[in-house]
């Protein structure tokens, strides 16, 4: 490794012998494993969110979004067929704050709260939905 420039602003240029791990790397082969736990738990949020100008950024963001939210799709849906409707309800908790819009997932968590949630946990998803919906 190399650094150049000034101590404020310092430039750093890697060799080649240099090997560099990527928190999205290791989420998306946890996602490629089917070990959604584990890539929900590596999942930090958007890659690198300071960088706004890059489109390999953007790209990498993109892909690991896609990926982790495909594999939760996948999980949701064979649990349901499976009748595991509080797996469901699980898979859909922390699919929404990745994709908050996620209206098929609000309305599947609703459907699967109906027949195995609580009360309490009924309104607060309903609730959810609603402000979804209606704003």
């Amino acid at each position: 490794m190399v650094f150049e420039g000034p101590h404020n602003a310092p430039r750093y240029r890697l060799g080649h012998l240099v090997q560099v791990d990527l928190d999205v790397t290791q989420v998306a082969e946890a996602v490629a494993r089917g070990e959604i736990a584990w890539a929900l738990a590596l999942y930090r949020g958007p890659f690198l969110p300071g960088v706004e100008d890059s489109a390999w950024v953007q790209h990498k963001r993109e892909e690991v979004l896609l990926a982790l939210t495909f594999e939760l799709r996948h999980q949701m849906v064979h649990h349901q067929t499976q009748g595991d409707l509080k797996r469901v309800i699980l898979l859909a908790n922390p699919y929404l704050p990745i994709d908050p819009f996620g209206r098929e997932v609000l309305e599947e968590r609703v459907a699967a709260a109906r027949q195995v949630a609580s009360p309490q946990e009924l309104a607060r998803y309903t609730a959810e939905l609603n402000r979804h919906l209606y704003n």
